[in-house]
C-alpha cells in the first residue's frame, strides 16, 4: 500500500497530527529541568555512599591484619611451649628407656600442630627459627618411630603381645599423621619382605625344588598367610580411628598400602633379578607353563589380599607395579614362535596330504585333516598353548589356518579339473579317485561335525573364560563363513570324480564311430544285439559305485556316490546323444552320397538292375546297430541304478526311436522304409 493511499484512508488523523504536535517542545523543556535537578542529587548521594563504604572497606582491612597478627603471636607464644612439651616427652633419644608408643602418637600431634604453625606464620621474623626447630624435631622423631616400627614388626615371627599390637597401632597413625606412609612402607618391606622374599624367589631354589616354578609361588603366598595378624591391624586402623581424626581434624590421612607397595613390589623386584629366566620366551612351552603358573599365583594373590582389603582389587590392577609385571612378558615374541611352529608343521602336513590317517576312529581319511583338527585343539589350549591376553591374535590364527586348507584343496582340485580337460587318458586314475573320495569324507567331516564341535565345545568355552562381554554369536557367524570354503571344495571335488568317471565312460562310448566300419561293404547280417562296449561304459559307473558306496561305508559317502552317479549318468546321456547324433548324421551324409551315385550309375544300366539290391541296406544296419545301442544302454542303466537321466536319456532315444522299424523282417522292412520314403 502506498504512502498516498494511507493518507488518504485516515486523512482526519493525518490533518489533525500537526495540531497534536503544537508546544510539544515546551512541555519537554518543563520536565527536563526537575530531571536535571534529581540527577544531580543522586550522583551526590551515590559519591557519599562510595567514600562511607571505602572507609569501611579500609577500616576491615585493617581489623583482618590485626587478627592474623594476634593469632600469629598467639601461636608463636604456644610454639615454645610446644616445643618443649615435646622435648620432654622424648627426653634423650639415646637413653636406655624407649619411648611408648602412645607416647610416639602424642609427638606426632604435636609435630602436626607446629607444622600447621609453620604454614600460618610463614613469612614472619621468628619462623626461621621455628623451622630450623621443626626440622632437628622431625629428624628425631623419624628415628624414634623407625626403632619402634622396626621392634614391632621384627617381632612378628615371636609371640606378638598385645602391648606389642598396641605400640604397633600407635606407630602406624603416627605415621599416617606425619604423612611419613612410604617410610612406614619401606621399611616393612626392607626388614621383612626382603629377608623373606631372598630365601625362595631365587635361581637355586628354582632348580633344586621338586615343585621347581609353583614350589617358588607357594611358599609367597604362605607369607601372606604368616603376615595375617600384622595386615589385620592395618585394616583395622584403616576403619576405626583414623576414619574418625580424619572426619574431626582433616590431618590424618591413612595411605597405608602394604600389599602393592610393600609385598607386591618387593615380590616384581626379585622376580625380575633373581629369577629373570622365567620370563625368556627362547622355549615356548617352558615360557607358557610359567607365564601360565605366573598369573595363576597372582590370581591366587588377589584372593588372599581381597580378604585382606576390599578395595585391593581396583588399587592392584591400577598400579604402576602390576602393570610392569605385564609389560615384562614378552606375549608377542611367544606368539610369533608358536605362529612360525604351527604353521611350519600345517605346511609341512599340507605337502603330505594324501597321506592316510593312521587313526580310524575318528572317521577322517586324511592324516592332513587329522593335523588340522589337532592344531586347533593345540591353539586353544590353555595348558599348552593358548594365553587369554592373545586371545585375537590366536583367533586370527584358528581362521588362517582354515582357510589355508581350504584354499589348498580347492586349487588342488581346480588344476585336477584343468588337467581333465586337456588330457584324454587319465593316469593312475583310481589313485586319484581314492584321494578325491578321502577328502569329500573329510570335508563333509569337517563342515557337517567336526569343526562346529570344536567351536561350540572348545573355542567357545574358553572364550567365555577370557571375558563375558566378547559377543560369541558374531564370532561364531565368522567362524561359519570361513567353513564355508570347505563346503565349495566338496562342490568341486564332485564335479572332479564325476569328470573323471565320465571320461572313462565316454572312452568306451567313443567306440560307437567305429559301427559304420563294422557294416559297410561287409555283408554282415543284420545286428540283433547290442555291442560290448555298451555294458563297459555302464560297468565303469557300476564300478565306481560299488566300490566307493556299500554297507562298510559312511551314510554321508554313500550319498555323495549316489550324488555323484546321478550327475554321471546324465552328462553319460548328453554325451552319448551328441556321439550318436553326430554319428547318425554322419551316415546319413554318407548315404546321400552314395545315393546320388547310384543315380548316376542307373543312367547306364536297366532298370530291373536295382531290383537285385538288398532290401536293407548298410546305412539301415548301423542306424539299428545304434538303436539296439542305446536301448541296452538306457535297459542296463535302468536295471543297475534304476535311473536313466531322465529327460536326457528320452532326448537321446528319440535321435533313434524312428528305427524301431527295423526289427521288422527284410520284406515289411522294406516296404516301411519305401512307405517312408514317399511321404517324405
Amino acid at each position: 500500500m502506498s504512502m498516498s493511499d494511507l493518507i488518504n484512508k485516515d486523512y482526519p488523523d493525518f490533518v489533525n497530527l500537526s495540531t497534536n504536535l503544537v508546544d510539544l517542545e515546551k512541555v519537554i523543556n518543563d520536565l527536563k529541568t526537575p530531571l536535571d535537578s534529581i540527577k544531580s542529587d543522586v550522583d551526590s548521594v551515590k559519591s557519599s555512599l562510595d567514600d562511607e563504604i571505602g572507609q569501611i572497606m579500609s577500616k576491615l582491612s585493617e581489623k583482618l591484619l590485626i587478627e592474623k597478627r594476634r593469632i600469629v603471636l598467639k601461636l608463636l607464644m604456644n610454639w615454645q611451649r610446644s616445643v618443649k612439651v615435646t622435648n620432654e616427652m622424648i627426653g634423650n633419644p639415646n637413653g636406655p628407656q624407649k619411648i611408648s608408643g602412645d607416647h610416639v602418637q602424642r609427638i606426632a600431634f604435636e609435630f602436626c600442630q607446629l607444622k600447621n604453625s609453620l604454614s600460618i606464620c610463614a613469612g614472619e621474623e621468628k619462623s626461621t627459627i621455628l623451622t630450623q626447630d621443626i626440622d632437628k624435631l622431625s629428624q628425631v622423631l623419624e628415628n624414634i618411630m623407625r626403632d619402634l616400627f622396626i621392634d614391632c614388626i621384627t617381632s612378628l615371627d615371636k609371640i606378638f603381645s598385645s602391648e606389642k599390637k598396641q605400640q604397633l597401632r600407635h606407630v602406624l597413625k603416627s605415621y599416617s599423621l606425619l604423612g611419613k606412609e612410604k617410610h612406614a612402607e619401606q621399611l616393612y618391606s626392607q626388614y621383612v619382605v626382603e629377608p623373606y622374599i631372598d630365601q625362595f624367589v631365587n635361581e637355586d631354589y628354582l632348580q633344586n625344588n621338586i615343585q621347581k616354578l609353583d614350589g617358588v609361588y607357594e611358599k609367597i603366598l604362605e607369607f601372606i598367610d604368616s603376615q595375617e595378624e600384622f595386615f589385620s591391624i592395618v585394616s583395622q586402623i584403616h576403619s576405626s580411628g583414623t576414619n574418625e581424626e580424619n572426619k574431626n581434624n582433616n590431618i590424618i590421612n591413612n595411605g597405608f598400602d602394604f600389599l602393592i607397595n610393600s609385598v607386591w613390589s618387593c615380590i616384581l623386584s626379585k622376580l625380575e633379578y633373581n629369577m629373570s629366566s622365567i620370563f625368556s620366551a627362547s622355549d615356548a612351552d617352558l615360557f607358557h607353563q610359567n607365564f601360565k603358573k605366573s598369573f595363576d599365583f597372582v590370581s591366587k594373590f588377589e584372593a588372599k589380599c581381597i580378604k585382606i582389603d576390599k578395595n585391593f582389587l581396583s588399587n592392584f590392577n591400577q598400579s604402576q607395579s602390576f602393570k610392569y609385571f605385564i609389560k615384562k612378558w614378552p606375549i608377542q615374541v611367544y606368539y610369533q614362535i608358536r605362529f612360525q611352529e604351527i604353521v611350519y608343521h600345517f605346511e609341512s602336513d599340507l605337502i603330505k596330504y594324501s597321506y592316510p590317517n593312521p587313526d580310524k576312529s575318528d572317521n577322517l581319511c586324511l592324516n592332513i585333516t587329522d593335523c588340522l583338527l589337532k592344531k586347533l585343539d593345540f591353539i586353544w589350549s590353555e595348558q599348552q598353548c593358548f594365553l587369554k591376553c592373545l586371545l585375537p591374535q590366536f583367533w586370527k590364527l584358528n581362521l588362517q589356518i582354515i582357510n589355508r586348507y581350504s584354499s589348498f584343496f580347492n586349487c588342488l582340485i581346480r588344476s585336477k579339473i584343468e588337467q581333465l580337460e586337456k588330457v584324454d587318458s587319465l593316469v593312475d586314475l583310481s589313485s586319484d579317485l581314492d584321494i578325491s573320495f578321502n577328502v569329500l569324507n573329510d570335508l563333509n567331516q569337517l563342515y557337517e561335525f567336526k569343526l562346529p564341535n570344536v567351536f561350540d565345545g572348545v573355542i567357545a568355552p574358553v572364550i567365555r573364560t577370557c571375558s563375558q562381554n566378547v559377543p560369541i554369536s558374531s564370532l561364531k557367524e565368522a567362524f561359519n563363513f570361513s567353513i564355508q570354503m570347505l563346503k565349495e571344495s566338496e562342490v568341486f571335488l564332485i564335479d572332479f570324480v564325476s569328470k573323471t568317471i565320465i571320461q572313462k565312460c565316454l572312452a568306451q562310448l567313443k567306440l560307437a564311430n567305429d559301427i559304420p566300419r563294422l557294416y559297410r561293404r561287409t555283408n554282415r547280417q543284420r545286428p540283433e544285439n547290442s555291442l560290448p562296449y555298451v555294458k563297459s561304459a555302464v560297468e565303469s559307473i557300476q564300478t565306481f559305485r560299488d566300490t566307493y558306496s556299500g554297507e562298510d561305508k559312511s551314510a554321508e559317502q554313500n550319498n555323495i556316490v549316489k550324488k555323484c552317479v546321478l550327475n554321471i549318468v546324465d552328462s553319460v546321456c548328453i554325451s552319448y546323444q551328441s556321439i550318436a547324433s553326430d554319428l547318425l548324421e554322419s551316415v546319413r551324409k554318407m548315404e546321400d552320397s552314395l545315393k546320388r551315385l547310384q543315380r548316376v550309375t542307373q543312367r547306364n544300366k536297366s532298370i530291373n538292375s536295382s531290383n537285385n539290391s538288398s532290401l536293407i541296406t548298410d546305412d539301415d544296419k548301423i542306424r539299428f546297430q545304434i538303436y539296439l545301442d542305446i536301448v541296452e544302454f538306457g535297459r542296463v542303466l535302468d536295471s543297475q541304478f534304476e535311473f536313466k537321466g531322465d529327460s536326457n536319456y528320452d532326448s537321446l532315444f528319440k535321435l533313434v526311436e524312428q528305427y524301431a522299424i527295423l526289427k521288422q523282417d527284410n520284406n515289411s522292412a522294406q516296404r516301411a522304409i519305401d512307405e517312408e520314403n514317399e511321404i517324405n
